[in-house]
């Protein structure tokens, strides 16, 4: 935790603008879209199989965990650009992603 405090007060000083981190924003949510696009569309195509509907609700849900994961590491990534490294940042940031997922799709399946 110690080292993930550190790495986001390094990142927090370098300097960037509201519309420089707009852009990263956008930038990394469209890149890990791409990446992600391709096995959503392959399970809501799934969706016709009424005996899987709960291992595709799974599916898109681990979809959905590395789409938010990637999304933040992409945006880290692109405000450091190479300057240090970030693997004590990715432990804390897969927890969250997890957590936001799992409550997402506890959500869904039983709300």
């Amino acid at each position: 935790m110690k080292d993930y405090d550190l790495l986001r007060e390094k990142i927090k000083a370098i300097p960037h603008t509201l519309s420089e981190t707009i852009v990263h924003i956008l930038l990394s949510a469209l890149l890990s879209l791409l990446i992600v696009v391709g096995p959503v569309a392959i399970l809501l195509n799934c969706l016709i199989f009424i005996d899987a509907v709960l291992w595709i609700y799974l599916g898109l849900g681990v979809c959905f965990f590395v789409f938010f994961f990637l999304t933040r590491c992409f945006y880290f990534q692109s405000f450091v650009k190479g300057s240090f490294s970030l693997k004590g940042l990715y432990g804390m940031e897969v927890i969250y992603a997890l957590v936001v997922t799992l409550v997402l799709m506890v959500i869904l399946l039983f709300g």
